[in-house]
């Protein structure tokens, strides 16, 4: 027999369909007029895998991804009142998913700063090389910083197509747009985070890992059960105001801490918008003061206080090398410029450009470590991350079809967790590609930093069809010092071979 219960739960499936089939704006709307604790559960688990993997991608402790993943959605039933662009909720549950999960990260490393002794100078100099995961993790991590500052039409295609797993459309229906909107939306936000991540040196990274990388986030985990039975719980009484719902034992003071920093900050914001609107024009009609009401956007800055992952400066210009002419012969080499980098003025060698300005790596024209000459580009990196990647670089003009190019150097390596002989390719439309020479570096996870004097890397790639340049590229990902002498290259019909087991 159905009871009362039942029988208002027939009523409503009947009358507006399942939780699931409804719109956000629908589900919202029931939770705010009739605190309707299954249509926020219905949110919780459509948006849970997306928020949950921005949490996990910038926090490595459960228990910090378990708070940030509550306060995410608390700070939605706080604010679920004043929504009014429910259709881009997820776009927006993506940027609060971001700011609370560096809020919690910098609430993790203060504590952890107060818990735990200073480590010495002594320990800082054996640094540990990063395992493929944190590689993975540093790149997913610089992808949701940009993927925040994208507007806000754009972020929420990207959101929805990439991060959430939904077809062009079912993301336009999600909108209330045309499918050719969201087709363009997106291509072009792709276009534009393609852009950035090269200006920070991360191409190669996103080249190596598939344009497929944020798309592959859509089949992450999902919230536990009892993670969203929690959240729901703790829904209902959000009147109260998060100390009362944490007084209660609903959730954690963390938790709660969480929520309130982030409404502050909303707040504060909200403000400052309204004290800019005031400045520019002096006066303040009605209709001015109820579309502040609106929510903030996602891009909004990142709190103060928060730990933001720092902005790296953009590329120094470089006057591009001379190119030079290729023969298209099989075996001829390539006429590289200075190869054995002993020609120079004070500032550089001849022919070789540097790439990013990049926190804690340093561009060196080394004039007192070399394998046969006097001199050889080094790139060293203190910090213990991959990326943004590092280089020199020299281009070349292609010539001929010969299929595959054989590139060489002499290597001298002290402590490198990962450095790479790279060669690039660009097409007469500016497409770029690259390949790995050769691999120098720890090679399994947990293997240690490798150390070795001069020694010869030679590796050959396949030249795509249609390339135009050809970019030499000694680079450095993990964190050590690497250096490169006496560089060479040339086509050849050689069999192509794998740097990783060389």
């Amino acid at each position: 027999m159905v009871g009362p219960s039942g029988l208002k739960d027939l009523g409503r499936l009947f009358s507006e369909g399942t939780d699931a089939g409804q719109s956000d704006v629908r589900l919202l709307e029931r939770f705010v007029a009739h605190r309707d604790e299954a249509a926020f559960s219905a949110l919780v688990t459509r948006h849970g895998p997306m928020v949950l993997g921005v949490c996990r991608r910038l926090l490595r402790d459960s228990n910090d991804v378990d708070d940030a993943f509550q306060a995410v959605f608390l700070v939605l039933v706080r604010r679920s009142g004043s929504l009014r662009d429910g259709d881009r909720l997820a776009s927006w549950l993506y940027g609060v998913a971001y700011r609370v999960s560096l809020r919690a990260r910098a609430n993790t490393a203060q504590r952890l700063g107060r818990e735990r002794p200073a480590i010495g100078v002594e320990a800082l100099a054996i640094v540990p090389a990063p395992d493929r995961d944190q590689e993975r993790r540093e790149l997913l991590a610089v992808l949701d910083e940009e993927v925040t500052r994208l507007p806000d039409p754009s972020r929420a295609v990207v959101v929805l197509c990439d991060l959430d797993g939904l077809t062009h459309e079912q993301a336009a229906t999600r909108l209330e747009c045309p499918v050719g909107t969201v087709k363009s939306r997106l291509a072009s936000a792709r276009a534009r985070l393609r852009s950035r991540l090269t200006r920070r040196g991360l191409a190669p990274a996103l080249a190596a890992t598939g344009s497929g990388l944020l798309g592959g986030q859509a089949s992450a985990a999902s919230p536990s059960e009892a993670l969203v039975v929690r959240i729901v719980r703790a829904a209902a009484p959000h009147l109260t105001g998060m100390a009362g719902v944490a007084e209660v034992g609903l959730v954690p003071a963390t938790v709660a801490a969480l929520v309130e920093g982030e409404l502050a900050m909303m707040a504060t914001l909200s403000w400052k918008s309204l004290a800019a609107l005031l400045i520019v024009s002096g006066t303040v009609a009605t209709g001015a003061v109820v579309s502040l009401a609106r929510p903030i956007p996602v891009s909004t800055p990142t709190p103060p206080g928060a730990l933001q992952p720092p902005l790296e400066p953009p590329r120094i210009p470089q006057p591009e090398p001379t190119l030079v002419a290729l023969n298209a012969e099989p075996d001829s080499p390539l006429s590289l410029v200075n190869p054995g980098v002993e020609e120079g003025d004070e500032r550089q060698p001849n022919g070789w450009s540097k790439g990013n300005a990049i926190r804690g790596v340093s561009y060196l024209w080394s004039r007192d470590t070399a394998h046969e000459g006097k001199a050889s580009l080094c790139l060293k990196k203190s910090e213990n991350r991959y990326f943004p990647i590092a280089e020199w670089s020299q281009t070349v003009t292609r010539t001929g079809d010969s299929p595959r190019l054989k590139v060489s150097a002499w290597i001298k390596a002290d402590r490198a967790g990962k450095a790479i002989l790279d060669a690039q390719f660009l097409d007469r439309k500016g497409e770029w590609s690259h390949a790995w020479v050769a691999y120098i570096g720890a090679k399994e996870s947990g293997d240690p930093p490798v150390t070795h004097d001069w020694k010869r890397y030679e590796g050959v790639v396949a030249i795509p069809p249609g390339t135009a340049k050809i970019v030499i590229a000694p680079q450095i990902y993990g964190p050590g010092t690497v250096w490169f002498d006496d560089l060479g290259a040339s086509y050849t019909t050689d069999a192509a071979t794998d740097p990783l087991t060389r």
